[in-house]
């Protein structure tokens, strides 16, 4: 009872200051703590030297659950049994998440809380040896190798391009970004697709003699918070919805985003 009064309270003196939504903010959070998944992605997802949790998608995920009042931990999968526990529901919600057909299934989104680019990126001081490239098509045409992080989404043309039986040799998967610089590095691959932002995170972290450079931007998209339906109920995702506006509006989010993205 005294938690369901304090709760109103909350209600009235959030209507008053306008800053919190109108839902009774402690009843929207699962019973158990929200399991944050998430895949180690500088600068987006990361655990810091200190042991703690940080990132620009998960500063934004855990700052918007403290103020609904949900407990939460963070739960490290590879992003392809990330996805699945989330359709399966052991997970409750991830970031980072571009919107497509396929997850939409069993999944919701939040609304957007930042854009992505994906870019091919070359070694820096190689841009004349690839001649004038407007597309991957182009890209592969010309016989170039291009690397790419398993399961991860890079738009519809990759899509389309990669399943091209005569673009099978050309196109190769790696584990992440590391890897696929260090093959950049030995010229082992001509160009890979990449967050930008992660690329030159991965390289100021391990300290790697290599300038990279875009040779083409691919794909643009809106990102989100993905949640399972499975585990999640529709009351949260709204809920962490109007967080995120408020926080959209107040330019909090933007000053967030830009203690990360203005680095490079």
């Amino acid at each position: 009872m005294l938690r369901h009064s304090a709760c109103l309270s909350t209600i009235v003196l959030a209507s008053i200051a306008l800053l919190l939504s109108p839902l009774c903010r402690a009843d929207v959070c699962p019973r158990q703590p929200v399991r944050i998944g998430y895949e180690p992605w500088l600068p987006y997802t990361y655990q810091a030297d200190d042991g703690s949790y940080t990132g620009l998608d998960l500063d934004v995920i855990s700052r918007v659950l403290e103020r609904l009042g949900c407990q939460y931990d963070y739960v490290e999968r590879p992003w392809k049994r990330l996805l699945l526990e989330l359709e399966t529901g052991d997970l409750h919600l991830t970031g980072g998440a571009s919107l497509t057909a396929e997850r939409n299934i069993w999944g919701a989104f939040s609304v957007p809380y930042r854009d992505e680019r994906v870019e091919l990126l070359v070694r820096k001081g190689t841009r004349d040896h690839f001649g004038k490239v407007d597309s991957l098509h182009a890209f592969l045409d010309k016989g170039f190798s291009l690397g790419h992080t398993r399961d991860y989404f890079y738009g519809d043309e990759f899509e389309q391009v990669s399943r091209l039986p005569e673009f099978y040799h050309l196109v190769q998967p790696g584990g992440d970004d590391l890897a696929n610089l260090h093959k950049l590095e030995h010229q082992r691959m001509d160009g890979f697709l990449t967050d930008p932002y992660s690329a030159a995170a991965a390289i100021r972290t391990h300290g790697l003699n290599l300038r990279v450079t875009p040779l083409l931007t691919v794909y643009r998209s809106d990102i989100h918070v993905l949640f399972s339906r499975r585990s999640v109920s529709n009351e949260l995702i709204v809920a962490f919805d109007q967080q995120l506006e408020l926080m959209l509006k107040s330019g909090e989010l933007q000053q967030l985003i830009s203690q990360y993205l203005n680095e490079d």
